[in-house]
């Protein structure tokens, strides 16, 4: 019996997932990692493609709704246990047209790529989107190790383990449903000492959260709402999308064509400029709307994106665009129309929301105990702290003034 590399979704594992193998025999896909043992009845299985650039095949079963499988090893498919399974041929020949949908989508970017050659100006926003799926996830994570290295050099990291794991607390049930679409990404949170309301991420996953923006939060469903737009900008891989359109149209018909390493110095050198932290209107827009959606399927109460950016509009004295009041809004300008869209949204019943499991306003006070910076409502927030160094200073604008 064949073994294949691959992975399982369930609630009583840590941050719901874990890595191990997958084999087809007996009626049933097994999933094996040290000594637990999953079973998928094969009768009534559902396989789907999924992940960033649909890479992952997953397997689920409603007889068993709390587990699901995937892998990367598209060699199950062609299992002979799986593929001759009279109960699996309605299910294996989605996938087969849906692989071959997107072969016919690809080699029509292509044709779209000759044209955007000839009229640049003509679909390029979707051809951007297609190229930055080609490009390896280990690319991305690199270039993310780069920039964090850049940003974070010089800042003071809260590293008290019980302030991490109230955090992580914080984090998981969001972490837990995007995962679930994306498990190719591992989410990593840091808290960094800086007055500033701000939140960043990078790519491949690295989180920087700044104490301000945790000390000036009323609720964690606030801190939740800014993290899950911030993720949003990761999954949709804007940061990619934001080099290809800055590098041009040669860049992107070279990742269409397939020579994706000729873009491998650029992702790099580009990313060294922390250029790509500053994001379009479209991609804020568009982190708006797939942040909130990650709200809702994790139960969390997503007004609490709509209450922060409220807070700082008050706070500024000003209904429509904050990038000059605010560091938070620098990065992310919170306008009137963003809200109002952001309003029309549909929500579940609040019985339904998530409860965290934690103390907001002990783990508050905590951290303010734990830091040496300013609160957000001291008036040395705005100032950078006595002694900084030119270069830090430098830093910290340049990042302020992303987006």
């Amino acid at each position: 019996m064949r073994e294949y590399a691959g992975s399982a979704f369930h609630p009583d594992f840590e941050q719901n997932r874990r890595s191990g193998t997958l084999s087809v025999g007996q009626g049933q896909i097994t999933f094996v990692v040290d000594d637990v043992t999953l079973t998928l009845p094969l009768q009534e299985l559902d396989i789907s493609m999924g992940g960033a650039g649909k890479r992952l095949i997953y397997f689920s079963n409603p007889t068993v709704p709390d587990v699901t499988f995937y892998t990367a090893d598209r060699a199950i498919l062609k299992d002979p246990d799986l593929s001759y399974h009279p109960a699996c041929s309605q299910a294996l020949g989605g996938v087969r047209r849906g692989r071959r949908n997107r072969r016919l989508a690809t080699l029509g970017l292509l044709v779209l790529a000759a044209a955007a050659i000839l009229a640049p100006f003509l679909f390029i926003d979707g051809l951007i989107r297609a190229a930055a799926e080609r490009i390896p996830f280990e690319w991305e994570a690199q270039l993310g190790t780069v920039m964090f290295d850049s940003v974070t050099q010089g800042q003071t990291f809260v590293t008290q383990p019980e302030l991490l794991e109230q955090l992580e607390r914080l984090t998981r049930p969001l972490v837990a449903v995007v995962n679930q679409d994306n498990p190719e990404y591992t989410f990593e949170f840091h808290i960094v000492e800086d007055a500033t309301l701000n939140a960043f991420a990078l790519p491949g996953g690295q989180v920087v959260i700044h104490t301000g923006l945790l000390l000036a939060a009323e609720r964690p469903e606030e801190v939740a709402g800014v993290l899950a737009h911030e993720i949003s900008h990761v999954t949709c891989r804007h940061h990619l999308r934001g080099i290809l359109k800055r590098a041009g149209i040669t860049a992107v018909a070279a990742c269409l064509i397939g020579d994706i390493g000729s873009v491998s110095d650029l992702l790099i050198g580009y990313g060294s400029t922390l250029a790509i932290l500053k994001n379009s209107r479209t991609f804020e827009y568009e982190a708006d709307a797939v942040g909130w959606d990650y709200l809702v399927r994790a139960r969390i109460d997503a007004t609490g994106m709509i209450e922060f950016f409220q807070r700082l509009q008050d706070h500024s004295g000003d209904a429509g665009d904050l990038t000059d009041q605010l560091d938070f809004l620098s990065t992310h300008p919170a306008t009137a129309d963003r809200i109002k869209e952001l309003e029309s949204r549909p929500l579940p019943e609040k019985s339904q929301y998530y409860q965290f499991e934690m103390d907001f306003t002990a783990f508050q006070q905590q951290l303010r105990n734990s830091t040496t910076q300013p609160s957000p409502d001291s008036p040395a927030g705005d100032e950078s702290p006595e002694g900084a160094n030119e270069s830090q200073q430098g830093v910290d604008h340049e990042i302020r003034n992303q987006g």
